[in-house]
């Protein structure tokens, strides 16, 4: 008689193992929210929703980083075409979202200067 190949007995526990799994990834990515790195805390959301595609935690922060991109792409968009005023409303909106970005703040800082309000940049600074 033949003994069951481990790989069959693991398939039996593969969503217990699949949730366990994205255990890991999923605090990564918390980690990396609270360093203010977004750029790896999406990849590592995608990585949870790779291996449990019904994470709902995962679903709604990468659905929150994709805003926070739009954001700041916006915000860039509007730094660029001299719109300073809008570029730290936008920032403002992501800052709600990510307060710890320092892209972030860095991009609102520059769009104060810009509008010659230095005082309001030291608070950022601080």
């Amino acid at each position: 008689m033949t003994r069951p190949s481990p790989h069959i007995s693991s398939l039996a526990l593969y969503p217990l193992s699949l949730s366990l799994t994205a255990q890991y990834p999923l605090r990564a990515a918390k980690c990396y929210m609270s360093l203010g790195r977004p750029t790896d805390a999406l990849r590592y959301y995608q990585r949870v929703l790779e291996l449990d595609p019904a994470n709902a935690t995962a679903k709604a922060e990468v659905e929150q980083l994709t805003l926070i991109d739009r954001l700041k792409a916006q915000a860039a968009a509007a730094m660029e075409n001299g719109y300073y005023n809008n570029t730290v409303s936008l920032m403002d909106r992501a800052l709600v979202l990510a307060p710890s970005d320092d892209s972030l703040l860095l991009l609102k800082a520059e769009a104060l200067l810009k509008l010659g309000k230095s005082g309001e940049t030291d608070r950022i600074a601080a």
